[in-house]
């Protein structure tokens, strides 16, 4: 639930509370979506360099590489394909 959600959700309960005040349990609701909402979670960030990978491409013209891979991959069996609309 981001704040937009909870602003909507808000405006749900109060107009199903006819804007009653609530009860212990209602708040605690309350709180624990206001509780969803704010909780921010920031994933962990890489600091330094990339670890690098070696390419294995990398030096090699785009016409080896074409012909390297046409070698490689299995040519498409068009009879056993299935087109859905």
């Amino acid at each position: 639930m981001n704040e937009r959600d909870f602003c909507y959700w808000l405006n749900g309960f109060v107009e199903l509370t006819q804007g009653q005040t609530p009860n212990p349990a209602q708040w605690k609701s309350i709180q624990e979506h206001l509780r969803e909402v704010f909780r921010k979670v920031t994933p962990p960030v890489q600091t330094g360099p990339l670890p690098s990978t070696p390419d294995p491409m990398a030096g090699k013209s785009l016409d080896d590489i074409f012909r390297e891979y046409r070698t490689t991959v299995a040519p498409l069996d068009w009879s056993k394909m299935v087109v859905t609309c």
